[in-house]
């Protein structure tokens, strides 16, 4: 019976702690533009660009890869084994070194392999320069899910002097799988809500959140939401020092 105990513990320690394993990050590519075009990989994780609009392509501004040029319904993949910046571009629209933020160019970042996603990280995340908004994560280590309600800011009404700064609070939730120290995450919106009283609502998924851990006290949150032409990365610290004990304990680095 003790023997059968020590073996079901053992078990259940490996899930919650996990194997960590490669991760692929899905790009859409459409007119004229890589979504998200900035992202961060450990190494060892591949890129799949998926085009899904017009004729582009793949082209690393080293000429190390090229995917070819053809039209809708292309994908391709690659994986990077050494850290450092990769820069690219769609050779029909662009060429090498324009800026990502106005041309058909894209960046992926490669990390050490230093790190895993445990429960240790769940929590809240923020960033002290705008502070007041921020994530908050929770983790479901068997499944390797993770959960986020990410609360900001509504961005300035048109034309309306008196919102500037935007005060009312906006919640978007983002949900889905992680993989080693990173997770590409699918953020909805849900509206037709009230304080305090029940109401029918609708969620739409309004864009992507990838978020990186390199530690268990620091990490970063790269969005894109198409439809509000938003798109950054936020660099992020724990809310309450001090909870970062557990996940020191779990990390199970690659």
């Amino acid at each position: 019976m003790r023997r059968f105990r020590v073996a079901s513990c053992l078990a259940l320690l490996l899930g919650v702690v996990g194997i960590a394993t490669a991760a692929t990050v899905e790009v859409t590519v459409s007119n004229f533009r890589y979504t998200p075009n900035d992202v961060t990989l450990r190494v060892g994780d591949s890129v799949r660009w998926v085009n899904v609009q017009g004729v582009h392509d793949v082209v690393a501004d080293d000429n190390a890869f090229r995917s070819g040029a053809a039209g809708t319904g292309w994908t391709y993949t690659r994986q990077f084994n050494q850290v450092g910046d990769t820069l690219y571009h769609c050779s029909v629209h662009s060429s090498p070194g324009q800026p990502i933020n106005s041309a058909m160019n894209g960046r992926v970042r490669v990390l050490a392999a230093d790190f895993a996603i445990n429960q240790g990280i769940a929590g809240t995340w923020f960033e002290p320069a705008t502070a007041g908004q921020g994530f908050l994560v929770d983790v479901e280590p068997v499944s390797k899910f993770l959960f986020v309600a990410w609360f900001t800011y509504d961005v300035p009404a048109a034309g309306t002097a008196s919102k500037l700064g935007a005060p009312e609070q906006r919640w978007f939730t983002a949900q889905g799988n992680y993989t080693g120290g990173a997770a590409t995450l699918q953020v909805f919106q849900t509206s037709g809500g009230a304080f305090d009283a029940p109401r029918t609502t609708s969620t739409t998924q309004v864009g992507t959140l990838q978020l990186r851990f390199d530690s268990c006290t620091a990490g970063s949150a790269q969005y894109a939401i198409p439809g509000a032409g938003l798109s950054g990365e936020i660099a992020l610290q724990r809310a309450i020092p001090g909870t970062e004990v557990l996940c020191a304990m779990l990390n199970t680095p690659q």
